[in-house]
Order: C-alpha cells, then structure tokens, then sequence
C-alpha cells in the first residue's frame, strides 16, 4: 500500500463514505494515466490497487450507473487490467508483485499471491461482475470493513455492507 491510498483505505477500513467522490475520481484516473506508475512494466500491485479500490469505493458509494461521474472511463481502465494482472502468474509458485528489481519485484511471492486476485475482484467489482469470480477477498483488501464507523458506531443508517 502506497501513501497514495492511505486516506481511502482508512474510510473503507471504517464503513465510512469517502468524502468528495468525484474529486476522488478525477485524483485517481489522472494517477492511473501517470507514466511513472503505469509506463509499460511498471505497473505492480500496489500501483494498479491505488486506483481499483478508491474507484471502488467510489461505486459503494455513487452506485454503478452507466451514465455515472466518468463511468465509461472507469470501465474502460478495469477492462484493461486483468490481463496484466494475470500474466504475472507461475504454475505452482504464484503471482509476481511487478516488474521491479528490489523488493517484491519480478519473482512470485506472498505478497503479489495475496494482492493480485483481490485487484481482480475489485475491478470485476468496477464492471459488476464480482459474483462471477467464485470468491471475495479477504484479509486487509477484503471489500467489508474492519469495524463500523468511528469508535464502532455505525455511520448513516443500519450498518448492512452493500456487496459491489
């Protein structure tokens, strides 16, 4: 997880809206077009979840509507990713995080086994196709929150998770 994705992780971690939705959109999509993250192989996991999830959030929050705030863009990235994502599968070893030399890097690890199908599931999510997937992520990427609210108090209404 990048600094880039703190402030939405920690909303959805409580079950709380993300504040300006359309502003997060618009921050989003211009970082998923910034050469630096997504430049041929130089995407990773982290680079691709900064964009998924508060896209995600974003559909929790404003609904799936065709004509939505920049739906057909948002639509137009998730088609395009799994194929990168999957690539980077090894039979019997798992996936690589990226491209990158030092860390994570090129060879299939826990970390890109871990965040890799939950990316899939987040964009599958974007297209509303998740329950095609056969599962839903778990751990510190799973779609519910951690607890409701500040302090557990339930925010806005009666605290059920919406799915996708």
């Amino acid at each position: 997880m990048t600094a880039s994705t703190i402030p939405g992780w920690s909303f959805a971690q409580f079950g709380l809206p993300v504040p300006y939705p359309e502003r997060v959109v618009d921050t989003v999509l211009d970082h998923a077009r910034d050469a630096r993250h997504f430049g041929p192989g130089r995407e990773n996991a982290c680079h691709v979840l900064d964009v998924a999830h508060p896209l995600w959030l974003r559909i929790r929050q404003l609904g799936h509507a065709a004509d939505g705030y920049r739906s057909g863009e948002i639509r137009d990235w998730a088609e395009r990713q799994p194929a990168g994502a999957l690539s980077r599968r090894q039979a019997g070893r798992g996936l690589r995080f990226g491209p990158g030399s030092a860390g994570p890097g090129p060879e299939p690890g826990l970390q890109g086994t871990e965040m890799w199908p939950a990316i899939v599931w987040h964009l599958a999510a974007l297209l509303g196709r998740s329950e095609e997937l056969g599962y839903r992520p778990r751990g510190s990427h799973r779609p519910e929150a951690a607890r409701q609210g500040i302090g557990g108090r339930v925010e806005g209404g009666d605290g059920a998770e919406g799915s996708d």
